[in-house]
């Protein structure tokens, strides 16, 4: 963990993006990225995609790995992230409100969706499923499977326990389930989360203060960031 002096100017902040992803620069903080998980895409077989009025996509990988050759009527993109992705395949998707879960079941069943396809992973929160099952007629695939990395907890418990940054960023419920136990109370840094799941997730035993992106995606992560600065 040893760096430069240079760097030791600017703020420093540490994530956990899957591996591949990041937040990318962000002027006046040093961040670096520890990847916690891997990830694994899924044969998950044929499915009559045409049989359901709308299909939701929940993550930028979910449609990295889920191909079929036409889509329901209705596509929806939990946020801003995973909507580019399904603009660049030629799919202008419906996106919520606000990029959660809650936000998501609220427009579908505002839109009268009745049949939905949901696209997703083996982890997350259950909200999406508890909220529509019993409403209307509704399917979840994994389309990609999430895997702890112990050597990647490790060195994050290490970086947590040792104080070495101002911010730490968590984008997912399930990382800050895994990760928030490692927070430190001896630490002043600020824990940065991306959206109400996240937050609920985050282990209360400890002291610290949490800020919650206003834009529950990447893109909010990075603006809230400029705004601290």
């Amino acid at each position: 963990m040893q760096e430069d002096s240079k760097r030791y100017q600017k703020r420093r902040v540490i994530s956990f993006r899957p591996e591949g992803k990041s937040l990318g620069e962000v002027e006046g903080f040093h961040i670096i990225n520890i990847p916690i998980e891997r990830t694994l895409c899924v044969n998950v077989g044929p499915i009559d995609v045409k049989q359901f009025e709308a299909i939701v996509f929940m993550s930028e990988k979910s449609v990295e790995c889920f191909t079929v050759n036409s889509m329901p009527e209705k596509v929806y993109a939990i946020g801003s992230e995973t909507a580019l992705l399904l603009k660049a395949k030629g799919i202008v998707p419906i996106v919520p409100e606000t990029y959660d879960s809650k936000s998501l079941a609220n427009r579908i069943l505002k839109d009268g969706i009745s049949s939905l396809l949901v696209i997703r992973s083996n982890k997350g929160n259950s909200y999406l499923r508890d909220k529509l099952q019993s409403e209307i007629k509704y399917k979840e695939v994994n389309s990609y499977i999430i895997e702890n990395d112990e050597k990647g907890i490790e060195k994050a418990k290490e970086y947590l326990e040792s104080c070495w940054a101002d911010y730490i960023v968590f984008t997912s419920s399930e990382t800050a389930k895994v990760l928030s136990k490692y927070l430190s109370d001896r630490c002043n840094y600020i824990v940065i989360s991306i959206g109400p799941f996240t937050t609920e997730a985050i282990e209360r035993k400890k002291e610290v203060k949490i800020i919650e992106s206003k834009e529950h995606s990447i893109a909010g992560i990075r603006k809230l960031l400029q705004d601290l600065r």
